[in-house]
């Protein structure tokens, strides 16, 4: 290997990453005993699913470290925009009553053309 090379993959993509936070109403919606909360819970899985069938989503992950400020993430394909994210984000009903607030950033991954979810 060359030592001035930089050892990049060469598979790499640029992808939009919507980061999910607590919002201001994350508590009021957080117990899922509560049927309000479940519903909301439910429309906010539905949009999720619709994004990833429309083709604009690869994934969503729920983020399960105890106590952390980061809720969930969700990677959208390299041909939807930052502000196509934003508009999707913001669309999300549990973004809408505050249940989350959310920032995009784009980022470099390896492919993730073979990440397939499956409902």
């Amino acid at each position: 290997m060359n030592p001035t090379a930089l050892a990049i993959p060469v598979n790499m993509k640029p992808y939009t990453v919507a980061f999910l936070y607590p919002g201001p109403r994350y508590a009021e919606f957080s117990d899922m005993k509560n049927p309000e909360a479940f519903a909301l819970q439910a429309k906010h899985l539905d949009e999720v699913r619709s994004n990833v069938e429309a083709g604009l989503q690869i994934l969503a992950a729920p983020v399960i470290t105890p106590g952390g400020k980061l809720s969930a993430l969700g990677i959208f394909h390299p041909h939807v925009t930052v502000e196509q994210v934003t508009e999707i984000m913001q669309r999300d009903p549990a973004v809408a009553v505050g249940r989350f607030t959310f920032e995009v950033h784009q980022a470099f991954f390896p492919s993730l053309d073979s990440v397939k979810v499956e409902y």
